[in-house]
């Protein structure tokens, strides 16, 4: 079974949530270390966004959803999601405290020397 973890329009209840609807699966809240603006640091269009930093102890609140279809749909949500996201493994702990690997649409890295100075100072990969 693979995970996405969806912490902004993609979500149960939010205004993109038809996109995930032709997918069979199961959602559950669940959390990530990172750091969301819901305007995307104005480099998505206004839509929300997930960087990480090094050693946050911020953590940003989602949904984990998980099917064995993912995979079939991936080139889909790719799409969508666009050029200003990029798709990538973590970690997730749902509120059972269950560590789940998953993908995320996060920031693209390569825009990362856009962001803000104070991100800047404190952003890497990790």
């Amino acid at each position: 079974m693979e995970h996405l973890f969806v912490y902004g329009t993609l979500a149960p209840g939010k205004s993109n949530h038809h996109i995930m609807r032709p997918i069979l699966g199961t959602w559950q809240q669940a959390a990530v270390k990172g750091v969301m603006d819901e305007m995307g640091f104005g480099l998505t269009g206004g839509y929300p966004a997930l960087v990480f930093i090094n050693q946050t102890t911020q953590t940003v609140q989602g949904w984990l959803f998980g099917s064995d279809d993912l995979p079939l749909h991936w080139e889909r949500l790719d799409a969508f999601e666009g050029a200003a996201y990029q798709r990538e493994r973590i970690m997730a702990t749902t509120q059972t405290g269950e560590c789940v690997s998953a993908y995320v649409y996060a920031l693209h890295r390569k825009l990362y020397p856009l962001l803000d100075v104070s991100f800047k100072e404190n952003w890497g990969n990790q």
